[in-house]
């Protein structure tokens, strides 16, 4: 009876210990296996856009005057006289930041009286031509792109004093002749979508006022050649851009946009003969023509014409239109004459005031 006693007594003992066993158990807190891992993210670093013009050898010509030579002799004097061509050093375009860019140059002619430039032509060209004289000037039609930290083909600037200059130019000074390049992002880096994010980026140098087309165009100059379109921004009654000389207007199938307020015109000419060829001319939001011309002769060659006024002829004034698409109304003045050949434009839109129409 005793040992069954004993055992019970153990037993009851043991389920004792084990509920309070079981009870400390319950109010533990398990512990479980954890870890961390991280990793750094990399600098954003922004690529370099940067601009030089060199010499030959790589050396900056930044804000240093590029003087003309005679050929074979660059110390020799050169003395500007009529039929005579000069060139400058050759120089190149640097880019040197690491980024790519596409570029235009351009001549800048500042504080000029337009009579001393019209006997000088200038010209842009490569320089590896053989005959500069004859060389055809440098037309960016493709905005050339440079990849970051290369450089452009070597250019110089020729001169040539017209065969015809008189005597008036004798003693005369020419300065305030610039070559200014401008830039813009180019579609060559990619991101997540594909090298063309920057596709549309504009050149600062796009004119945007009359006196910015002034200096990129150098409309001083006769022979006048666009290596880009170009959107113009005007107010008021003056004209964006004014022709009062012969001038020979090249658009080389590129197109120049006048948008503005007012009483603005597009071009105006006031005086003497010219030719506007190879392109297009649009004026948008202003109450005067694209293009209005006075006392002068004008010869508008493969152009489109686009305005609500698109061309005025005043009085004293002959127009030719030779294969030509005119959007717009057409005024003819008294005592203005304007010849039409193979040229397309709105019937219903030409105001004939007592001028000349001639179909040819």
């Amino acid at each position: 009876m005793r040992d069954l006693r004993y055992i019970k007594e153990s037993l009851i003992m043991s389920c004792i210990s084990m509920l309070l066993c079981i009870s400390l158990l319950a109010g533990t807190t398990w512990a479980w296996f954890r870890d961390n891992a991280t990793t750094p993210i990399g600098n954003i670093e922004a690529g370099t856009f940067c601009v030089d013009l060199v010499d030959a050898d790589g050396g900056s010509i930044r804000n240093i005057p590029l003087s003309f030579q005679q050929a074979g002799d660059a110390g020799k004097q050169v003395l500007w006289e009529p039929g005579a061509t000069y060139y400058t050093k050759p120089f190149r375009v640097s880019n040197t930041g690491t980024l790519a860019f596409k570029y235009r140059l351009f001549l800048v002619f500042e504080n000029q009286n337009k009579s001393d430039l019209e006997s000088i032509y200038f010209r842009l060209v490569k320089a590896d031509e053989i005959n500069y004289r004859t060389a055809n000037p440098v037309i960016f039609e493709t905005n050339p792109i440079l990849k970051g930290e290369t450089e452009s083909d070597l250019y110089v600037l020729v001169g040539s004093m017209r065969a015809d200059a008189d005597n008036s130019l004798q003693g005369k000074e020419v300065g305030g002749i610039g070559i200014k390049v401008a830039v813009a992002q180019a579609s060559h880096e990619s991101d997540i979508t594909g090298p063309d994010y920057d596709l549309n980026a504009e050149y600062l140098a796009d004119a945007k006022t009359p006196a910015e087309l002034a200096a990129i165009l150098g409309v001083c100059i006769p022979n006048i050649e666009f290596s880009g379109s170009f959107a113009a921004e005007a107010s008021g009654s003056e004209p964006v851009l004014t022709i009062d000389y012969d001038a020979v207007i090249d658009l080389k199938g590129f197109e120049f946009t006048v948008n503005g307020t007012g009483s603005t015109n597009g071009i105006l000419l006031s005086s003497g003969s010219s030719t506007i060829r190879n392109g297009s001319i649009s004026a948008n939001n202003i109450s005067d023509s694209a293009i209005k011309v006075r006392s002068s002769e004008l010869v508008l060659e493969h152009m489109a014409i686009n305005g609500e006024q698109a061309l005025q002829c005043l009085s004293g004034s002959k127009v030719t239109l030779s294969n030509c698409t005119i959007t717009g109304t057409i005024c003819v003045a008294k005592d203005a004459e304007l010849t039409i050949k193979e040229s397309a434009y709105s019937a219903d839109k030409l105001i004939v005031e007592e001028g000349a129409v001639i179909n040819q």
